[in-house]
């Protein structure tokens, strides 16, 4: 853990957790998708890119500093890596955090962004001088901080490590188990050509890191809140760098957790506090029938305050590469889970155009935090593949993250579909993410499911699926990344021979490129 590492900036957010009665708070976790939930929005009228920007964009206004990043070409940790541009930067201090998540005022004005206040650690000494005839000097020099480097590759070759393998990883909740298990899992993405992990850190409202704001996952212990004998994330990030692996914490930022969980947590989380005094916080913590949790509502501008300090806790005191979420914005589309944040906040807007700029203001706020740290971290979005059920359901501008600098450093459209596929087909969906209009910081990695190889008969009949997908993303430029591991090396039919055939086939497509 990097907890020693943090300099006395921490007590100034400190004192903002305490103004926020910030206790622990909840995440998400990664799931894919139905095909009918995917396909949904091909009935109804969308709204497309130039619209959904045009009316989201106005709303916000973004200064950004350019941030210049020597990428030096190394010899990667394995042949199927080596062809990989990897970008370190080895830092010896660490920066001064300001809170860049804003409380908005009830107006809601949009305050320009100015670049990331950074100050260089001073070197302190004393030094005593004894008369001329001796030359004897005394230096008392504080010691420099252990210098931290960051792994991020020019072209992600990703893997998803969700909740449901860290359960698994950790059901004996033993450090020697777990890092056997994840140790397991390094080599086997080193060896087939993976050169980043997106790992899950804040899933189901619950953390597998050390946290002031949220409670531990009780997979580790069996008690939910209950400290453990070992911290996962600082174990993850240790094993992943030692096989020349980029790690990124990934986090779902809305999701709460259900009832019953919100009840059992510790009176310190901030979710309970919300959840628990409506008529003081009306709508912070809404529980959403639909999906059987709780969410926290983007709206209010002391919840995204809130999610951005998250994010800032994780990249401080771990030496994560950056940060991560995916399409988990908005739950429903119904007026009634933010009616009364809508009148207050609204400001003339629509409800679409509304939540459209609450949700860009939440990815602006984490963008900033995670750069606030260190500018060399990343940040990225994983949005849903059906690009208009990112305005019509999400409400994701996705097009402006995607073409504008200051929002995120690579977009990963989970694109879940199969060749076949009747009104998303793979190729098309894929070829059109790829001609959106793209901002030069801005990477693209198209997300793949071989997960549906075991669900869906359209993914099962074609061997090599993965394969020929993770080709076409090459040739149009883009990175690619695997839902998930578990899909490959565990995957849930007894069909070995055909696992095996899959990752051959990735392999082999990873190690050309």
């Amino acid at each position: 853990m990097n907890v020693n590492r943090i300099t006395t900036v921490l007590a100034a957010a400190a004192m903002m957790f305490t103004a926020l009665s910030a206790g622990r708070m909840f995440g998400d976790e990664h799931q894919i998708r139905s095909m009918a939930e995917d396909i949904s929005s091909s009935s109804q009228a969308a709204v497309f890119p130039a619209a959904a920007a045009a009316s989201a964009s106005a709303a916000v206004t973004v200064t950004t500093a350019q941030t210049v990043t020597t990428t030096v070409p190394t010899a990667a940790t394995s042949a199927s890596s080596a062809a990989s541009a990897k970008t370190t930067t080895a830092k010896t201090t660490v920066k001064s955090v300001s809170e860049t998540a804003e409380s908005v005022s009830e107006a809601e004005e949009p305050v320009p962004d100015t670049p990331p206040e950074t100050s260089s650690e001073t070197e302190t000494s004393a030094t005593t001088t004894a008369p001329p005839q001796t030359t004897t000097t005394a230096t008392t020099t504080a010691p420099p901080e252990p210098e931290r480097e960051i792994i991020n590759y020019t072209q992600q070759k990703a893997m998803w490590v969700s909740l449901f393998e860290l359960e698994r990883m950790l059901a004996g909740r033993t450090e020697y188990s777990f890092r056997t298990a994840f140790s397991e899992l390094c080599a086997n993405c080193r060896d087939i050509g993976i050169n980043t992990l997106y790992v899950h850190a804040r899933p189901t409202g619950v953390t597998f890191y050390d946290s002031s704001l949220f409670p531990w996952s009780a997979d580790i212990t069996g008690t939910l809140g209950a400290r453990p004998a070992f911290d996962p994330l600082s174990i993850a990030v240790e094993l992943a760098h030692g096989y020349g692996l980029s790690i990124h914490a990934w986090i779902n930022p809305y999701r709460a957790p259900t009832p019953a969980e919100i009840k059992a947590s510790p009176n310190t989380s901030i979710v309970k506090k919300w959840y628990s005094d409506p008529a003081k916080y009306p709508e912070y913590v809404t529980y959403v029938e639909s999906t059987r949790w709780c969410w926290m509502n983007p709206g209010i501008p002391d919840v995204r305050t809130v999610i951005a300090m998250s994010a800032a806790e994780i990249v401080k005191n771990y030496e994560v590469d950056g940060i991560h979420i995916d399409d988990y914005f908005y739950p429903t589309t119904e007026t009634g889970f933010d009616d009364e944040t809508y009148a207050k906040y609204g400001g003339g807007l629509s409800l679409s155009q509304w939540r459209l700029r609450n949700c860009t203001l939440t990815v602006k706020a984490i963008y900033n935090a995670v750069k606030d740290v260190d500018p060399d971290l990343v940040f990225g979005i994983a949005p849903q593949g059906n690009y208009e059920n990112n305005y019509n359901y999400m409400y994701a501008d996705v097009a402006l993250w995607l073409s504008q600098p200051g929002y995120c450093d690579y977009l990963a459209p989970q694109c879940y579909f199969s060749y076949e596929q009747a009104q998303k087909p793979f190729a098309e969906t894929m070829t059109m993410w790829a001609s959106l209009p793209r901002d030069k910081s801005v990477s693209l990695v198209i997300g793949l499911a071989p997960a549906f190889i075991w669900e869906r008969e359209d993914f099962y009949s074609m061997n090599g699926i993965t394969a020929y997908q993770i080709n076409n993303c090459f040739a149009s430029g883009a990175g690619i990344a695997l839902f998930r591991y578990d899909s490959l090396y565990d995957p849930p039919v007894n069909d070995p021979s055909r696992a095996a055939w899959e990752i051959a086939a990735i392999k082999k497509v990873l190690e050309q490129q």
